[in-house]
């Protein structure tokens, strides 16, 4: 849930980025040289599409994605998660050729941090071999999917490049970054009680209610003075809180959390412990400051810096693209919109997302 960790994609945990070859003959999109085959584009289209609806307790019902977004009327739920996909998928592609323009180059540690990434990946399927199988599966090359990693880190320098404390662009202040911290972002941490079976169902109202006794349980336990770390250690069941031991942390123009969730956590100040139900589970929510190093490690200081500057950021991506040029072939696309691609409960793509592509799909539900 957190939408501070920005990770390059990893098969079976992650959405694919998309990188682009210039062989092929047919095409979903083309970024200048790069082409997105519709192999390419389906692939993460799909594993979009299972996320987004997940991570937003939605039901692919029909007429779903005829929905309007919200009460402006703007866009369809289709118009909407389609656009966003491309936009995805150029933003990446156009990143990585402005950072060759700029004739800019990756440090040691980041080139470092890719290798072990990609042999750990390695050694979790066994070989690279296997690897190789499965990438071939989703219809990738090792090369076009190393190219996600290095892909990733050229766009964190490129954001560094025009806004980081050391640019000659556009540099952010350390001053402005703390107010910006501070009046737009919130760390929690929660222990989490699902009320989901292992299938991804609804619990009978028995066995919801039982949960809800329990997590109420947990909560006093909390406001009678016990240790609330212990107490997440032995009852949380959210897998996301050990990839995020520090608490999750997320703006205020992130929606893709459960509402009641997220309103509990603007809502609250530091120290503060709340119990509240969403449409996922109980959650039993904490409160946390925030550290310097929230602020200042590599990538919170690259995504604090791109949401900070993101009317500055777009100006920079519309004049790439306009330069660039993006064509899209629209007959492919119109094949491949969200709502003619497999049902989530059909799709065979990863379980568990980046956390950044959380952030960057997920809407509030009306319902919640």
């Amino acid at each position: 849930m957190s939408v501070i960790k920005r990770a390059a994609a990893l098969l079976g945990a992650a959405v694919m980025l998309i990188s682009g070859v210039s062989c092929s003959k047919s095409y979903a999109m083309k970024v200048g040289d790069v082409v997105i085959t519709p192999e390419q584009y389906r692939v993460t289209a799909v594993s979009i599409k299972k996320q987004y609806l997940t991570e937003n307790g939605l039901e692919e019902t029909d007429g779903f994605w005829d929905k309007y977004v919200d009460t402006t009327y703007s866009s369809t739920m289709k118009e909407y998660l389609n656009a966003m996909i491309q936009s995805y998928i150029i933003s990446s592609n156009l990143y990585s050729i402005h950072f060759d323009e700029l004739g800019l180059s990756l440090d040691s540690e980041t080139e470092q941090e890719i290798k072990a990434s990609i042999e750990e990946l390695i050694n979790q399927y066994g070989s690279r071999e296997n690897l190789d199988a499965a990438l071939k599966e989703q219809g990738y090359s090792y090369d076009e999917f190393v190219k996600q990693y290095y892909d990733e880190a050229k766009r964190k320098a490129i954001i560094m490049y025009y806004f980081g404390p050391d640019s000659t662009e556009q540099p952010v202040s350390e001053q402005s970054l703390h107010e910006y911290y501070d009046e737009y972002y919130v760390k929690v941490k929660h222990i989490f009680l699902s009320t989901k079976t292992k299938e991804g169902d609804e619990m009978s109202k028995t066995r919801r209610d039982e949960v809800g006794q329990k997590a109420q349980r947990i909560y006093d336990r909390v406001m009678a003075g016990e240790d609330y770390e212990a107490l997440l250690d032995e009852f949380n069941e959210d897998p996301g809180m050990a990839s995020s031991p520090n608490g999750y942390i997320f703006s205020s123009e992130d929606s893709s959390y459960p509402r009641v969730f997220y309103n509990a956590a603007f809502e609250m100040e530091p120290g503060q412990v709340r119990l509240v139900q969403s449409n996922l589970g109980y959650h039993i929510i904490k409160k946390y400051s925030f550290s310097e190093d929230d602020i200042y490690s590599p990538d919170n200081i690259t995504t604090l810096l791109e949401n900070m500057m993101s009317e500055e950021s777009n100006k920079i991506l519309d004049k790439l693209k306009e330069r660039i040029g993006v064509t899209y072939n629209n007959a492919v696309l119109d094949s491949m919109s969200v709502e003619k691609l497999p049902r989530a409960t059909e799709a065979v793509t990863p379980d568990d997302m980046t956390e950044d592509v959380k952030e960057q799909f997920g809407i509030e539900d009306e319902d919640e």
